[in-house]
């Protein structure tokens, strides 16, 4: 659960996603007798079941495809409406973990041991600040990234 921020008020919403479905929800429960979610569609299509994961911070979240390496930033300004402002592609076999924390959104790979560092403050112009392939001690033997966290990196 994360707190989305619109306008003075806080807006309290459940973001989930699927790693068989490139939908996700954005469920506004800031009125407990007047829950409401809103199904969104990726603008991810690898002609295979697609799936997504997803992390929201502030008025954005970030949702990255499992089959492509393809990260789409949305404005969850109004929850009942998020708006699509970009898609970003990282080069990855596919998106395995996914953090966002203020501007900065931190990826990890599907399919391999990658990392990839996006500066997201200007949400319709993302812009990949670094990337790393993690390698020695077994490195090499992870199939993929499915958790990631980053917290108040300056």
């Amino acid at each position: 659960m994360r707190h989305i921020f619109t306008g003075t008020s806080a807006v309290t919403a459940v973001v989930n996603a699927s790693n068989t479905d490139n939908r996700f929800v954005v469920t506004d429960i800031s009125n407990p007798s007047n829950v409401s979610a809103v199904y969104v569609t990726a603008p991810f299509d690898s002609g295979d079941a697609e799936g997504c994961v997803v992390d929201c911070d502030g008025k954005l979240a970030a949702v990255g495809s499992y089959q492509t390496g393809n990260v789409a930033i949305y404005d969850l300004s109004n929850p009942a409406q998020p708006s699509q402002q970009s898609v970003i592609s990282t080069g990855f076999a596919g998106i395995g973990a996914i953090s966002l924390d203020g501007t900065l959104l931190l990826v990890g790979e599907a399919k391999g041991p990658q990392v990839a560092l996006i500066d997201v403050s200007d949400p319709t112009n993302p812009s990949i600040l670094s990337s790393q392939a993690f390698s020695g001690l077994g490195a090499e033997s992870i199939p993929g990234l499915t958790g990631i966290g980053l917290r108040g990196l300056v």
